[in-house]
């Protein structure tokens, strides 16, 4: 079973998101320097929740997905986001997707999301 830290990763600064990203921000950890790419209800008011749930359905699966938590951010405090660790890039997805033997399977997998 996987443990949760219930208590969310607290942001202190924010830049923009790529603008590929259907993100409200990358929020920035300075106590780890994790950025964390950032939703948020802007988008849709159930985006945090369905993130929250196809990411953990994946897991569950074992399918590769990037680490995941709740994050706050300190200039909006007690607003939640749902916020995955950015990598900078898809270089890490196309790895991972290249050590899938079923490769079907995991392509299906964008249905849920």
């Amino acid at each position: 079973m996987i443990q949760q830290d219930w208590l969310p990763v607290i942001c202190n600064r924010t830049k923009p998101p790529p603008a590929t990203a259907t993100a409200d921000f990358i929020g920035i950890d300075d106590s780890t320097t994790h950025r964390w790419l950032c939703k948020g209800t802007n988008a849709h008011h159930l985006l945090p929740a369905t993130e929250w749930i196809c990411s953990k359905l994946a897991e569950a699966c074992g399918l590769p997905v990037p680490v995941f938590d709740i994050v706050e951010v300190k200039a909006l405090p007690g607003v939640p986001f749902f916020g995955s660790q950015w990598q900078g890039g898809g270089h890490e997805f196309f790895s991972a997707y290249n050590r899938i033997s079923n490769t079907e399977v995991f392509a299906k997998t964008y249905a849920v999301d």
